[in-house]
């Protein structure tokens, strides 16, 4: 910003301020290095990359490094028009992980008590809310549901022939996978999952190996009369509690005829989902702090 703010000033048209900007000491103040936390900035991308990092580096931004890159994840906040105005901006909050909590209000006071309210006996944090807390199960249970109606519906626009929770018969039981497609030459099971930013990688391949037996893949081929040697292939769906998305779920989202509007969509089911269970957790942390019995006042008359 110095080095083109001297351009501009000594290439202007009023001759003073030519002759002012060359003068030694604004060449000498133009010339020093730009320091950000001890690192030379010699750019606008060596300024974004350094902010990027700290960002990544503090306890909110932490897990937004692993939410995603694509324009698909994060369509929803440069062009908010498919998202109503107050899902956009609790959206926001959720994403940068700044919702109120025991653990967030502790970090400058420390209150006595931190532990979830459903007696779960953790510490009441995001995460938590968002992922295992007794408390917001049907929450959780209705956003992984709504993600996964929507991308069935969204599979039937395409004109496949899409089962939604197939009872597959496995051994002397069955498994129910979310979506099965059969699409463009090939069977495609589609589990989704809402899990952490850290832990998306690792869900991923849980979810094909609960599937991808021969045994299924056999009765998949028998429920859409295809042939033996007609292709099954595995393609989770892996969301964040933030409505971020594994990159290797959207590509495969976008090999069955997603656009980036789609996979936008779901991410934004994702955030409302959670929104919902956060929701559900405060209201019921309202109720039961609403319940409690008042404090006994002295007996004056003793």
């Amino acid at each position: 910003m110095k080095r083109k703010r001297l351009h501009a000033q000594l290439s202007s048209t009023e001759e003073a301020v030519r002759v002012a900007s060359a003068l030694p000491a604004a060449l000498q103040q133009a010339s020093r290095p730009v320091l950000f936390h001890q690192a030379v900035i010699n750019s606008k991308e060596d300024a974004k990359k350094m902010w990027r990092e700290q960002l990544y580096r503090s306890v909110n931004g932490r897990p937004l490094a692993h939410i995603g890159t694509s324009a698909s994840v994060h369509h929803w906040l440069s062009s908010p028009d498919r998202l109503f105005p107050w899902l956009y901006l609790r959206g926001i909050k959720l994403r940068a992980g700044v919702r109120s909590t025991k653990a967030r209000r502790s970090r400058r006071k420390r209150l006595p008590d931190v532990l979830c309210h459903g007696r779960c006996g953790q510490i009441e944090t995001l995460p938590h809310i968002l992922r295992c807390c007794q408390v917001t199960k049907e929450a959780r249970i209705w956003r992984h549901n709504s993600i996964m109606k929507s991308i069935a519906a969204k599979m039937r626009e395409e004109k496949a022939d899409v089962l939604l929770e197939p009872h597959v018969p496995e051994g002397s039981s069955y498994c129910k996978p979310d979506v099965v497609v059969c699409i463009k030459g090939s069977i495609q099971v589609m589990d989704v999952a809402v899990a952490g930013e850290l832990n998306m990688d690792r869900v991923y391949p849980g979810k094909v190996n609960r599937y991808c037996t021969g045994e299924v893949a056999n009765n998949l081929r028998a429920i859409f009369r295809k042939p033996s040697d007609y292709p099954v292939l595995h393609k989770p769906v892996i969301f964040s509690s933030r409505g971020g998305l594994l990159r290797k779920s959207e590509l495969n989202l976008k090999s069955v005829g997603l656009t980036d509007f789609d996979v936008s969509d779901l991410c934004g089911l994702a955030i409302r989902g959670s929104l919902k269970a956060y929701d559900v957790y405060t209201r019921g942390a309202n109720d039961r702090r609403g319940r409690q019995a008042p404090a006994e006042r002295p007996n004056r008359m003793q």
